[in-house]
């Protein structure tokens, strides 16, 4: 996530709030031309920026992310083919000054005219690590090392320490490309290399090269009224197996966690990890495991009001419902029926009595628009304590009474 001030995250989460998009064109000439909010066509203007596919992590992912925008302009289209197009988002804080967050350097690949609109498509720096391998096959080099390579040769700035590096998972080791069919340009080795350190490739908002971890703290939390819809999957994914091959020896390896009882990953042929040692070969595929391992999540699908300080691989946590971060549903279910009944419970039966998913539309509720959503109805059988629900039946029945003679 990107790091803006406290002012920020308040101005962002109103209901209302005033922005404004900008950015610069650059020609292959070295021109420059700037662009404001009123350059921009309404209803136009799409980012797409990706560390994984569908619903499951990718380790290793290296997406590029690509921007479509169509902007009021006379610009000659054909010296934009090669040029660059910077965006960038500000808005407008409670005291009326503005905080800009830069969103990105993108890459001109396709830049159409009609009549006085520009439509440009443009990609991040991944696309330059398109290229193909030099004489890498034998080299030996930590992962810091392999990313200075890579960059270096690809000519994208690397945005992260040889610090940052040795701190990830397997930082500090020392790998030995051994060739196989699967890396044939750069983009593919660098693959590699973010997979030994269980991350994932990004292209940050500078243009440069960095390798993200998914987060296992520090979550952004999104309650029901910044989601204009949101569907979450019944179930928490987390891995705690690890399929690796080694190609050299013919093997197919299990890596696991203790205890094992979550998902299996399979990190397939690793050009870097076909270590002959099979203690340092296992020591390396463990580690990857073991951070893997500590990743948890729930899928799900969200329309939010637009936030540009989010990044792919943060972690939101969505609040709402009677959970609300709970994980220990039973002992919700119980504090829930004691509120609402004032009965002293305890469970009648192991595990969930039912599961049903139920579809809200959007509605008002005490003056608040709550959009549409599933709602996750999860239903324990509880047992009341026969004294208790005794007096309570009696206290209901007395109600009743005084309501009729009155």
């Amino acid at each position: 996530m990107y790091n803006v001030s406290a002012a920020y995250r308040t101005a962002i989460r109103k209901n209302t709030r005033k922005y404004a998009w900008s950015g610069v064109v650059t020609a292959t000439d070295g021109k420059s031309y700037p662009f404001g909010q009123k350059d921009i066509v309404m209803g136009s203007g799409t980012l797409t920026r990706s560390c994984s596919g569908d619903k499951d992590l990718e380790l290793g992912s290296v997406y590029a992310s690509e921007l479509d925008i169509s902007l009021f302009t006379s610009v000659d289209r054909y010296t934009l083919y090669g040029g660059s197009i910077t965006l960038a988002f500000a808005l407008t804080l409670s005291d009326g000054s503005t905080e800009t967050v830069p969103v990105g350097v993108f890459s001109i690949w396709e830049a159409t005219r009609t009549a006085n609109v520009l439509s440009i498509k443009a990609y991040d720096a991944m696309l330059s690590f398109d290229k193909k391998t030099g004489a890498v096959n034998g080299l030996s080099r930590t992962p810091y090392q392999w990313l200075r390579l890579i960059c270096t040769a690809c000519d994208v700035p690397l945005g992260i320490t040889e610090a940052e590096v040795s701190a990830m998972t397997n930082g500090t080791g020392t790998f030995t490309l051994v060739q196989t069919d699967d890396i044939k340009t750069y983009r593919d080795l660098l693959c590699h290399v973010a997979c030994v350190l269980c991350g994932v490739c990004q292209i940050d908002r500078s243009g440069s090269l960095v390798i993200r971890q998914f987060l296992t703290a520090g979550a952004e939390t999104i309650p029901a009224g910044r989601r204009f819809s949101s569907t979450l999957a019944d179930y928490i994914t987390r891995y705690t197996g690890m399929y690796a091959t080694y190609k050299v020896g013919g093997l197919t390896e299990y890596f696991h966690e203790t205890p094992d009882d979550g998902l299996i990953y399979n990190i397939g042929t690793n050009a870097l990890l076909q270590i002959e040692d099979d203690t340092a070969r296992h020591s390396a595929v463990q580690a990857i495991l073991d951070r893997l391992a500590a990743v948890e999540y729930t899928p799900f699908e969200a329309e939010l009001p637009c936030d540009p300080s989010f990044d792919p691989a943060d972690l939101l946590s969505f609040s709402g419902g009677h959970a609300d971060g709970e994980r220990d549903l039973l002992a919700v279910a119980m504090r829930e029926a004691s509120e609402e009944t004032g009965l002293s419970v305890r469970p009648a039966a192991e595990g969930i009595f039912s599961l049903e998913n139920l579809t809200v539309e959007g509605h008002m509720k005490n003056g608040a628009w709550v959009p549409g959503h599933i709602h996750m109805n999860v239903t324990y059988l509880l047992q009341a304590e026969s004294d208790a629900l005794r007096e309570a039946a009696e206290g209901v029945k007395d109600q009743a009474q005084h309501e009729q003679q009155r």
